[in-house]
């Protein structure tokens, strides 16, 4: 193995040194490929001691000063310091120094440090290490040995041993598991009769408890809410990228409410959106017989939501999916009744509407967003699908006016 470009590989992807140390603990070499950068922190560094328990646990071992961090990996034959670096968001490992002095690392140093995600670095160092171990380390492995959360089971079965005991103390129950799977099948089935009945079900059980403070406890229920409400969603047929999007927008709306009736309320009405949308889905599918439809058709669905700003023909679709455009043409009429261009025009209308609903882009720009060859060329299609001209719609619906 040629050690000195696998040493340069590692300093510049995390641009940083890497310093060789014998098992023993003696400095050997030192090298950086970034010119006239410093490590104002290493000479503060009790690397003995470090590499006693590196050689102990048989992985990586990473440690930090304030926010300077270091990883030490073991070769068999030589310990090699990596570091140091910076992550671009905080990271808590379970072996910190205390906080860093100006006289260490003044400002003004720690500016000069080039900032890197905590991922890409474990990753960089899971591969220096893998190359000499015996055992493969795995991102796991590392994690569990060096970040500050390791004894994280004996923390959770405290806590559960603690809440079991006062549950039963107090003759507290959750709600019934069979009610939530009733709540979520209606979701699934798009039935939103069967949602509105099992959402009125009086039963003895509470909601669990997530947070001490109840309007941060009520908003992480409802976010849970919305986690299985989505899954449910696109089981019963809704694309995937669409829930997930949808998701996204419910939870950050969450985060913006706080009081626990509007956070009810807010998410009551999450759950019948989404049933509808399944219902939507449904009925324009009841001709269609389960076992005609492919399973490549979602795939083909999520490649037109996540395109509608484009362009999209049958063609470009049958090369992205690896069909002939005539078959993909037949599969997709018979999987979801609809032709395949209708369709895309079909989901470029439902995105307009809702921009014309809920934003004040003008008619050309929202025509020019979503691919149509001119402003009449969008405003023919919307009218034909509406019945409404873009200008009425908003007039009829929109919250921002123009």
């Amino acid at each position: 193995m040629n050690l000195s470009v696998l040493i340069d590989y590692i300093s510049r992807q995390l641009h940083t040194f890497v310093r060789t140390f014998s098992v023993g603990g003696d400095e050997l070499a030192s090298y950086c490929a970034i010119p006239e950068f410093t490590d104002r922190c290493y000479m503060t560094l009790p690397i003995a001691d470090y590499i006693v328990r590196l050689q102990k646990e048989k992985q990586p071992l990473l440690f930090s000063i304030g926010e300077i961090c270091y990883a030490l990996v073991d070769s068999g034959q030589a310990v090699y310091l990596i570091g140091p670096v910076l992550f671009d968001a905080p990271v808590a490992l379970y072996l910190c120094e205390k906080e860093l002095s100006d006289d260490i690392a003044p400002l003004t140093w720690l500016q000069s440090l080039s900032r890197t995600n905590f991922e890409h670095f474990i990753k960089e160092i899971l591969f220096f290490h893998n190359l000499f171990a015996d055992e493969t380390c795995d991102k796991r492995s590392l994690l569990r040995s060096n970040l500050a959360q390791r004894p994280v089971n004996q923390a959770i079965q405290k806590k559960y041993t603690k809440i079991l005991f006062e549950n039963q103390e107090n003759a507290t129950r959750h709600n019934p598991y069979d009610q939530e799977l009733r709540e979520q099948g209606s979701i699934e089935r798009g039935d939103i009769e069967a949602l509105s009945k099992s959402m009125e079900e009086d039963y003895a059980g509470d909601l669990g408890t997530l947070s001490k403070d109840p309007v941060r406890n009520m908003k992480d229920l409802a976010i849970v809410l919305v986690t299985l409400a989505s899954r449910s969603a696109i089981r019963g047929g809704l694309s995937p990228e669409v829930s997930f999007s949808l998701s996204d927008s419910y939870i950050q709306q969450i985060e913006e409410i706080n009081d626990i009736s509007n956070l009810i309320y807010f998410a009551k009405e999450m759950e019948y959106h989404y049933a509808s949308l399944v219902h939507d889905i449904r009925s324009r599918q009841s001709g269609i017989k389960k076992d005609k439809k492919n399973p490549h058709i979602e795939k083909c669905k999520d490649y037109i939501f996540s395109h509608l700003h484009d362009r999209i023909t049958v063609d470009t679709l049958a090369t992205e999916l690896g069909y002939h455009p005539d078959y993909l043409s037949h599969l997709f009429k018979e999987s979801e009744g609809i032709g395949l261009s209708q369709y895309i025009i079909r989901e470029k209308i439902t995105r307009a509407r809702n921009l014309l609903t809920y934003s004040d882009y003008t008619y050309s720009e929202i025509a020019s967003y979503l691919g149509f060859a001119s402003q009449s060329h969008f405003g023919k299609h919307f009218k034909n699908i509406t019945g409404y001209t873009p200008r009425q719609y908003r007039d009829s619906f929109g919250v921002v006016k123009e």
